[in-house]
């Protein structure tokens, strides 16, 4: 018998299938999305000069999370639309709630094109000069990861970058401009943004392995698929290739030690994660995806709060 986390047992049955359709009772889901845009403002607020004012950080981070939430909702939902077919013949997915005829197609399609309504409003609200950019990156994005698992073995690269441009919008949503700042912040900028694809790929890739086999069986493809379990190396080589465009973010940017800590924590914790995950273990892999995406991501934007803080 399928268990249900206690929030979706307490709603009513056809708003419980939303919410799971959603994965908004999941929050480690949902900071996956966020904590990446926080180091994208944390670092455009802390390069910046003049230095951008607690304030308008504050205001900035709490303006992200609904976007988050929505970005997370709408990518969902996609997703299961695109592959309700796939996840009827797979055992970790046949219970979602398209998959299993708890919401139809068409209900599924509407709800989609209402949440990416919210999303267009809330962003032209938050960035308004980039609104169209960052509603068409995440809509199509997320559109184009869905469907690039046909065609592509790259589909975890897609959700790399455009989770690193949008950690490029963040900065550009507290007023810093990284393209025109001075040559060496530019670098800063820049290299913060490529290490946040890597990271991103990373633990995407890590995910992958959890349906290595069925993707196998059914004819789809990813980076799993496609390196099997030799891929470990390039996990590793993807770690290191991070760790060294955090060194290069901070040196060029002359942040300090608050910074370093912060960034080596993440290093190491991408590093394990690549080196330590059992790619053979679906649970392995779920919660190296889960718990290490978040504490990676979550040590990098710690400290760059903290080098801006203190």
């Amino acid at each position: 018998m399928r268990s249900e986390p206690f929030l979706l047992t307490i709603m009513p049955r056809w708003l419980a299938a939303y919410v799971e359709l959603s994965r908004l009772y999941e929050p480690l889901f949902v900071l996956i999305i966020y904590l990446p845009i926080l180091a994208g403002l944390f670092h455009g607020a802390l390069v910046a000069h003049p230095q951008i004012t607690p304030e308008i950080l504050l205001q900035c981070v709490f303006n992200w999370l609904p976007l988050s939430l929505l970005w997370e909702a709408f990518a969902c939902i996609v997703n299961d639309i695109v592959d309700q077919n796939l996840d009827r013949k797979v055992e970790r997915t046949r219970n979602r709630p398209i998959a299993r005829g708890s919401i139809s197609t068409h209900q599924g399609c509407t709800f989609a094109a209402l949440v990416s309504l919210m999303i267009l409003t809330l962003s032209s609200q938050i960035l308004p000069s980039f609104s169209l950019l960052y509603y068409f990156l995440t809509t199509l994005g997320c559109i184009i990861y869905a469907f690039s698992k046909r065609f592509t073995y790259y589909a975890q690269a897609v959700v790399g970058l455009v989770h690193a441009v949008i950690s490029l919008l963040a900065s550009y949503s507290v007023g810093f401009d990284a393209f025109s700042a001075p040559r060496n912040v530019l670098i800063s900028s820049l290299s913060l943004v490529v290490a946040v694809f890597f990271l991103v790929t990373t633990y995407e890739f890590i995910y992958a392995y959890q349906d290595m086999e069925e993707d196998i069986k059914f004819g789809m493809k990813s980076m799993a698929v496609k390196y099997g379990y030799s891929g470990r190396a390039v996990l590793l080589a993807f770690s290191i290739i991070y760790g060294g465009l955090l060194i290069l973010s901070g040196t060029a940017g002359a942040l300090g030690s608050k910074y370093f800590s912060g960034a080596v924590c993440s290093i190491v914790t991408v590093f394990l994660s690549a080196a330590l995950v059992d790619l053979k273990s679906p649970q392995s892999c779920s919660q190296c995806f889960l718990y290490g995406f978040v504490a990676g991501s979550a040590t990098l934007a710690s400290g760059l709060l903290a080098e801006y803080a203190f």
